[in-house]
């Protein structure tokens, strides 16, 4: 690939509009599985809070702001490194995702006797968590497009 250091000199056309839809195809995908693993997670704690409203609010709170909070903590890393951490980190959802897939049923049914109250703390932190490493992927590939764009136009941030 050819570097462009003049700031006269753009990316070509075609090459720009490649990686405007690589760029949007990674968008869907990442919303596509945040959406789906919201899906799957409602299903099964309105069941467990009994209320489809309240789990809905519930549950978007912790996942939103475990994602915000990743999302904010990617930003650390530098740009370079951001790629490789992105994989890890994907394999962290995967295997998070597994953990929950299989033993989820068992925490809910322990914590079924308990309070209103205490069964939402415990929502919170079991979500949290998800949402956290989820938001470090959005937030980590938000960061290597901003690093991209200020050395293609040769910008000194």
């Amino acid at each position: 690939m050819r570097s462009y250091n003049n700031q006269n000199e753009s990316m070509p056309l075609a090459e720009e509009n490649n990686h405007i839809n690589r760029r949007t195809l990674w968008v869907l995908l990442v919303g596509m599985g945040f959406m789906l693993v919201e899906i799957s997670t409602i299903q099964r704690f309105i069941l467990f809070l009994g209320q489809p409203v309240l789990s809905l609010s519930v549950l978007l709170f912790s996942l939103l702001v475990g994602a915000g909070i990743g999302s904010i903590y990617s930003g650390r890393f530098a740009s370079e490194k951001i790629p490789r951490v992105i994989a890890a980190v994907s394999m962290a959802v995967v295997a998070v995702l597994l953990i929950y897939a299989f033993s989820l049923s068992f925490i809910l049914e322990q914590l079924l006797g308990l309070g209103l109250a205490v069964r939402l703390l415990a929502t919170v932190v079991m979500l949290t968590p998800l949402g956290f490493i989820m938001g470090f992927i959005a937030g980590g590939d938000t960061n290597v497009k901003v690093t991209n764009i200020v050395r293609v136009n040769n910008i000194k941030a």
